[in-house]
């Protein structure tokens, strides 16, 4: 899934990461989890004077166990100091 560092730069303003093709719910999760430190290390911690925003679709995966919901609330908190909301979208499922 993640094999190798990305040497891709960007300069773009929203980034967007699909995951539409991953299906074990469990995966989703840890690649959800790895996905959002990646954000962490390379956006939030690097040019603190831009205003940025993290939206975290699917935060339900984050939230049905106790330390992965920890690591989201860490976020948040964390995002606060730097002026960094963490946005959690909820989704409407028929």
């Amino acid at each position: 899934m993640f094999d190798c560092e990305s040497r891709v730069s960007s300069s773009e303003d929203i980034i967007c990461f699909d995951m539409s093709e991953v299906k074990d719910e469990f995966t989703k999760l840890y690649a959800s989890f790895v996905i959002l430190t990646w954000v962490w290390q390379k956006y939030v911690l690097k040019n603190k004077d831009k205003k940025k925003i993290i939206v975290c679709d699917e935060a339900w995966l984050f939230l049905k166990y106790e330390e992965s919901a920890n690591f989201l609330v860490n976020v948040a908190r964390r995002g606060r100091k730097y002026n960094v909301p963490l946005f959690i979208r909820k989704s409407i499922y028929r």
